[in-house]
């Protein structure tokens, strides 16, 4: 072996672990461990090999019997390679070949006439894209055709330790080696088959067809192409680095070994994340079912005790974001106390500030609703919180505007007003991006103009989405909302609308007051203002709403810190990766 391919190979095994612990790591390793195969850099050459040139003299020479003999048709002769065809440089030994010329048959299959209408539970097997993939051809659930079928097909029968190729779609380029062991199938149209001249170079040239350079070869030619993909004239033309056949088989045992390691490194990862994930989820649902002050105070301390392993985790994250709301709207973040004013009396003092508005026109008077009952309330809250009625605690609740918005401002200029939309309403959020436009002088204006501190509601969307809210931060009276949306204002002097957004986003306020209710019609689910006015929330006393607020954001910034942290080394460990694989590949 050459030097420099013998510092390859010690650099790959140097770095291995650095590339197996970046992100999407294993994979980007299986793919150098590849190329280096293809380029003949994993330092298997050996001066005693017979030249590749001399295996393919013999291939030749047996290609030109099948012919002769009529067992295969001739495709032609092959243009010479040219030196821009080349990609990389090969060791002396190996040689430049076209794949048409190490094959007996390059062809794709079809489908029989009537589809799918043809498949029946037993008869032969069927191979379709969905079946071949890069490490084995998948036979659970084939597709399976009647033999009568099987006989008009013969130009698509598969043989045992054909190479298959899938031509066409998003699985393009993935292949597998047909067992020894395989009985009898077809393959569709989507599916090509490679029958080499020497059966003995099958794996090494499966290797090169799922290598990057062979995968990056496919995409390039694939450009312009028909939707037919590719065609057996592209890839019979495409260059294949072939090596002695000795080497081949040297390459073929490095690669599998490398694998298996790559196999078992993969393995270990995900039993340690798994690992992570389920002493996340334990103890921080522990933490939020603590019964107790005693209770809570032990979970807690768990927690701390694992905080780096927990939180070293993105998921692990995203549940401690619920952990917080989850605890902040059973009253158990922060500690109650007895100088706050009862939620009774503030409930009192809203009713009485409705009332003053209904006199004086501002509002509507609405239809009281029911009181709620002892059975209703979906937890126990603190003494001094009270069940609520969304619209019991609000100033109003109302749909916004079904006038047909503009894309830009074009059509309306500075007397343009935006609208906010579904898509606006993310992380419990309203983003003021990819806004539609209409005039001021709308009839429905000034009144739904937004004011800070509005809470917007899905109503309709797709299941997932409906009920999903976010709070407004902006200018008073420079923005509206579409119809599909629901607006909730409350009295920021008697409520605080971001404690009201932290209940609408815990995961209590979607379990028990969404989903029993979502009705669904032509495809979209929806969640109406009578039902998002009667929906439950617990509403504790004003001064303790503002201390929740507080520690909740206090938390929130600490868990956007760690999803920065993590993102950040992320993408640290991918630059190093990258840089290695630079280095490795030389």
């Amino acid at each position: 072996m050459t030097a420099n391919h013998s510092t390859n190979t010690v650099l790959l095994f140097e770095h291995f672990a650095t590339l197996a612990t970046a992100p999407d790591g294993i994979a980007r390793l299986r793919e150098l461990i590849l190329q280096l195969a293809v380029q003949g850099k994993l330092g298997t050459q050996d001066a005693g090999d017979e030249p590749a040139s001399v295996l393919l003299e013999k291939i030749k020479k047996e290609k030109e019997r099948l012919v002769k003999s009529g067992e295969i048709k001739s495709d032609g002769k092959y243009e010479p390679i040219k030196e821009d065809e080349i990609s990389f440089p090969i060791p002396k030994t190996w040689q430049w070949i076209r794949l048409g010329e190490l094959t007996q048959k390059i062809g794709s299959g079809s489908t029989p006439k009537g589809g799918r209408a043809v498949y029946q539970e037993n008869g032969i097997k069927f191979i379709r894209s969905q079946n071949v993939w890069n490490d084995g051809l998948y036979l659970e659930g084939i597709a399976r055709i009647s033999n009568e079928i099987h006989q008009t097909m013969n130009f698509t029968v598969v043989q045992p330790r054909d190479i298959l190729l899938n031509i066409t779609g998003a699985s393009i380029g993935r292949s597998c080696i047909v067992p020894d062991n395989f009985d009898e199938g077809n393959v569709n149209q989507h599916v090509s088959i490679i029958r080499t001249v020497d059966k003995k170079i099958r794996s090494y040239l499966h290797y090169c067809i799922i290598s990057p350079y062979f995968q990056n070869r496919i995409m390039d030619v694939q450009v312009g192409m028909s939707r037919e993909g590719l065609s057996k004239k592209v890839l019979k033309d495409l260059l294949i680095p072939f090596p002695p056949l000795a080497e081949q088989e040297r390459i073929i045992a490095k690669v599998d070994r490398l694998m298996a390691l790559c196999d078992e490194l993969e393995a270990r990862q995900q039993q340690e994340r798994a690992g992570r994930l389920r002493l996340g989820t334990a103890s921080l649902t522990g933490l939020q079912n603590a019964e107790g002050p005693e209770e809570f105070g032990r979970h807690w301390a768990q927690v701390c005790d694992a905080f780096d392993l927990i939180l070293d985790c993105p998921e692990n994250v995203a549940v401690l974001r619920e952990a917080v709301f989850h605890l902040a709207v059973h009253g158990r973040l922060m500690q109650q106390m007895s100088q706050d004013e009862p939620a009774e009396k503030l409930l009192e003092r809203i009713r009485k500030e409705k009332e003053r508005l209904v006199k004086e026109g501002e509002i509507k008077r609405e239809k009281p609703l029911e009181p709620v009952l002892d059975a209703e309330p979906p937890f126990a809250i603190p003494d001094s919180w009270k069940w609520v009625r969304i619209n019991d605690a609000a100033k109003i609740v109302e749909y916004g505007t079904s006038e047909k918005a503009m894309p830009s401002t074009t059509a309306y200029g500075k007397n343009s007003v935006p609208v906010f939309r579904m898509n606006n309403i993310q992380n419990g959020k309203v983003i003021h991006e990819n806004l539609k436009y209409l005039p001021n002088s709308m009839e429905e204006l000034p009144r739904l103009y937004l004011q800070n501190n509005d809470i917007l509601i899905n109503r309709t969307n797709s299941y997932e989405l409906v009920g999903k809210a976010g709070i407004f931060k902006g200018e008073d009276d420079q923005y509206t909302f579409a119809s599909y949306l629901i607006r909730i204002s409350f009295f920021p002097q008697l409520v605080n609308p971001d404690f009201v957004n932290i209940t609408l986003n815990a995961s209590y306020f979607r379990t028990s007051q969404i989903e029993p209710q979502v009705t669904q019609q032509c495809g979209q689910a929806n969640f109406s203002g009578s039902k998002i006015k009667n929906a439950l929330i617990p509403l504790p006393p004003l001064a303790e709403q503002h201390r929740i607020v507080a520690k909740v954001d206090a938390l929130m910034a600490l868990c956007d810190a760690l999803e920065s942290r993590l993102k950040e080394r992320a993408g640290v460990q991918a630059r190093l990766a990258g840089a290695v694989v630079k280095l490795v590949a030389g």
